[in-house]
């Protein structure tokens, strides 16, 4: 097992099951689920499922730290790809052959995005979030030269040899601007 895909997930009863019923289309894989101390139905409904490995956060300790525990955990389990997806329908789970490829070609991290104009639109982004993602994806673009569309995307894959050199630590929101500080 070389590839997994990552779900953080927190108080996602709604949707985890779907998700994770669309990327089966795509990836036979390891599906590693963070279920970062839901406090709705989450945990029920991992527990249904027999093709996922769940890793639990007896609390919320934040998407950063959700993320940063799967990091670790793949790394330790041997893998060395992974593709997070957020659990909130934002994310189309048929891209998840191409980032890997996109990796296999020499990337460290691909990052998806929402906001192209061929990305599909699944509800709305509240204005003021969207906005403090614009000004956040330009000011990366300015200092770094690149360029991304979407700084806060949680849909990327990585190499986790690239990801664990950048000794990530931020627990909660952040933690993509960390990363692509540190990236940089």
């Amino acid at each position: 097992m070389d590839d997994a895909i990552l779900l953080p997930v927190y108080n996602e009863e709604a949707t985890v099951d779907m998700v994770i019923g669309a990327i089966r289309a795509y990836f036979p894989g390891e599906i590693i689920v963070v279920n970062d101390g839901s406090t709705d139905a989450t945990a029920e409904v991992l527990d249904m499922r027999d093709d996922i490995l769940v890793l639990n956060h007896p609390e919320n300790m934040g998407y950063g730290r959700s993320l940063i525990d799967a990091f670790v955990f793949a790394q330790f389990a041997g893998l060395e790809r992974v593709v997070t997806m957020d659990c909130d329908l934002q994310h189309e789970p048929a891209h998840i052959p191409e980032f890997l490829l996109e990796l296999g070609q020499g990337g460290d991290i691909i990052s998806g995005s929402r906001y192209l104009p061929t990305s599909r639109v699944v509800g709305t982004v509240p204005e003021d979030r969207r906005a403090v993602n614009e000004r956040v994806t330009k000011e990366i673009n300015a200092v770094t030269g690149w360029g991304i569309t979407d700084a806060f995307c949680g849909f990327k894959a990585y190499r986790l040899e690239a990801v664990a050199d950048l000794g990530l630590s931020e627990p909660g929101y952040g933690m993509p601007m960390e990363l692509w500080a540190k990236a940089y």
